[in-house]
């Protein structure tokens, strides 16, 4: 059974293993912030993930670009037959 304790700072309930609480970002060791003050923890996973997705959607545009490119390779050999 896992033991569960309450954030001092936010009142919020914490999964007894966590040092900082998810919800509000304090430690709850030393009541030091994860992150700058106004920072919170799911702003900055949101922020980690909207990185994430735009570091994909790149990689897709630069291969479309690179099959749009072979596919005009080929229509141009085709038309010179």
């Amino acid at each position: 059974m896992q033991s569960v304790g309450v954030c001092r700072f936010c009142g919020r309930t914490v999964d007894g293993s966590f040092i900082f609480c998810p919800w509000c970002g304090f430690s709850r060791i030393n009541g030091e912030r994860a992150f700058p003050a106004g920072g919170e923890v799911f702003q900055r996973l949101e922020d980690l993930q909207e990185k994430s997705v735009s570091g994909r959607i790149s990689k897709m545009e630069q291969s479309l670009n690179e099959i749009e490119k072979d596919v005009i390779r080929f229509m141009e050999a085709a038309e010179k037959r």
